[in-house]
């Protein structure tokens, strides 16, 4: 747990800044706007899933996934083909941003600790350890800012950039959308790269 000890102020700080970067890019920048479509006669709509009562969830149609015994029914045969197929999320209301902003820290907060940890353990610290304290490596100088942003900014690219990918292809984001999240996520892993870096 050395790693904990000796990089706790990047930890933190990378954490936080895409944390606040995040909202930045959510609240104040445009290239999210377009991520979803508007209902079709929205009120309509509302009013009509509202008067269904459902509580807050995730619901998928037609029901009963995929399994075995689902796809022998006749209706889910024929939205399979002809359609519609999809999945609704209802919130509870009012919507409380809170607990979702302290999620998305501590989810934040576990990358930078994971890349801490992949930085300590390939990098080594300042005082010139061998890497990863592998027997029959000489000790080298301290590592570089350019060397340090080169493992934990590419880290951070693979962690924030494409671990929603899969997602948003199984449940049908659009390719803009998807794409503006790998922007995001790029984005998110240069800072943590760079704040390491800095903080090392």
């Amino acid at each position: 747990m050395d790693f904990l000890t000796n990089l706790w102020l990047p930890i933190i700080v990378s954490a936080a800044a895409t944390w606040i970067a995040g909202a930045a890019f959510w609240m104040a920048l445009p290239h999210h706007k377009k991520d979803m479509t508007e209902l079709p006669d929205q009120k309509e709509t509302i009013e009509k899933i509202r008067a269904l009562g459902l509580p807050p969830g995730n619901y998928v149609f037609p029901g009963g996934g995929c399994s075995k015994e689902a796809m022998k029914d006749p209706e889910v045969q024929r939205c399979w083909k002809e359609g519609p197929l999809g999945f609704i999320s209802l919130w509870k209301t009012p919507p409380k941003m809170g607990p979702s902003m302290i999620g998305t820290f501590c989810v934040n907060l576990a990358v930078s600790i994971t890349i801490g940890y992949l930085a300590w353990v390939t990098i080594g610290n300042t005082h010139g350890a061998s890497l990863g304290g592998v027997a029959g490596i000489e000790s080298r100088p301290g590592p570089t800012f350019a060397g340090i942003f080169q493992i934990t900014g590419t880290a951070g690219i693979l962690a924030y950039a494409f671990s929603h990918i899969p997602n948003g292809l199984w449940f049908g984001a659009s390719r803009r959308a998807i794409l503006m999240n790998i922007i995001d996520g790029v984005a998110y892993g240069l800072i943590t790269g760079a704040i390491f870096a800095w903080l090392w």
